[in-house]
């Protein structure tokens, strides 16, 4: 499994990084692309197309990531898993000229009443509550009064947790930094240290590497990822203790945009855990335990669920609907409403990073879900 799931993933990761003038001629095509697409009316012509077919829905659910300036933070943060501050204000005053920015539970109550929206309505979403949600995002939706849902994972503030993704990004660039080795991961057989060798030079330890081993570990079995996440700390461990990273909003911050009428809260789990891997008696667990510490911290929560890495099964889904819960956001291709079939209605959300953000008409194509057709175009 591991062999084919590199080979189809390795190209990115063994070619040399392309050139600065590549990249830039590639960026131009795609705004260049997207202005035409948007500006001709032909954007909007396939949406309407696509509705009436009920590929997509009308209204649209987007989600940011960390709000900051990547240099800025003090843990590595993944390409597509920010948006800069000053790109996110330029967002919101596009998104609030252009759409009908309405809140997260208004459209769920409109979804679920059968009611009629307009194909222009958009929900603005965030998951984690990441400090800087507090520091940059909050601050900027109060000054442009625009509504948002910030969904919690509740084993995180006040604390200095990590998720084991963070806590392997952490640890790996801590070696990459002292020029230590990429180690060998017994969990994963020699066959993957032999892939590390393949393409790395003599065993260093690249971003890309990084991220493409973090993205491989989410496919496997829980008990290998944490036998892979021990081995790593353990290395990092011979040269000191692992540094603490406050990353998340507390919860008198949470509180006090809980208690501003543009915001609302919902839950993102306790420990941001693939729900797919639990049982029922640990989803019931974790999702208790997640609205607990909200109720706790006197925080009301809307009827819905932001899944951890938007990973769901028809199983997970039946489990849900068990627990009464009215919707589930994720990562979902398509969609229907219908909760008579299903109980618990996933809802897809569109997923907003700096590349897609720094250009308004390539923001409208991910929110319109109409793809960019650039390959074509691109000199190789």
């Amino acid at each position: 499994m591991l062999i084919e799931y590199l080979k189809k993933r390795i190209w990115p990761y063994k070619d040399k990084k392309k050139p600065i003038h590549i990249l830039r001629q590639q960026r131009l095509v795609r705004i260049a692309m997207s202005s035409i697409i948007v500006y001709s009316g032909y954007a909007k012509r396939l949406r309407e197309q696509a509705i009436l077919k009920d590929k997509i829905p009308p209204w649209r659910i987007i989600n940011y990531p960390h709000i900051i300036n990547p240099e800025d933070s003090p843990i590595p943060i993944r390409f597509d898993n920010y948006v800069r501050p000053e790109t996110f204000e330029k967002n919101l005053k596009f998104l609030k000229n252009h759409f009908d920015i309405i809140p997260l539970p208004r459209l769920l109550k409109a979804i679920h009443n059968g009611e009629r929206i307009k194909t222009d309505a958009i929900s603005i979403t965030f998951d984690h509550c990441w400090a800087d949600a507090y520091a940059s995002a909050f601050p900027l939706l109060k000054a442009y009064k625009i509504p948002a849902t910030f969904f919690i994972s509740s084993a995180y503030p006040n604390t200095y947790n990590l998720t084991w993704q963070d806590t392997l990004r952490v640890a790996l660039f801590i070696l990459k930094n002292s020029q230590i080795p990429f180690p060998e991961l017994s969990a994963l057989g020699q066959e993957f240290n032999e892939w590390i060798e393949e393409i790395t030079e003599d065993f260093s330890i690249s971003e890309n590497v990084i991220e493409l081993l973090i993205d491989f570990l989410t496919t496997e079995a829980p008990e290998i990822r944490l036998k892979c996440v021990m081995d790593i700390l353990a290395h990092v461990q011979v040269m000191g203790e692992m540094p603490e990273f406050s990353m998340y909003a507390n919860w008198d911050e949470i509180r006090e945009m809980s208690n501003h009428e543009l915001i609302s809260i919902g839950t993102h789990g306790h420990g941001h855990k693939n729900l797919k891997e639990l049982s029922r008696e640990e989803l019931i667990e974790d999702m208790q335990l997640g609205l607990k510490h909200l109720r706790d911290n006197k925080i009301e929560t809307i009827q819905a669920l932001s899944l951890p890495g938007g990973m769901f099964n028809n199983q997970l889904q039946i489990q849900l609907s068990e627990m009464n819960l009215r919707f589930a956001l994720g990562n979902v291709v398509g969609f229907d409403i219908d909760p008579s079939k299903h109980g618990t209605i996933i809802l897809e959300r569109v997923n907003i990073d700096e590349a897609c953000a720094s250009s308004h008409s390539i923001l409208t194509l991910r929110i319109l879900s109409v793809p960019i057709p650039t390959q074509r175009y691109i000199r190789k």
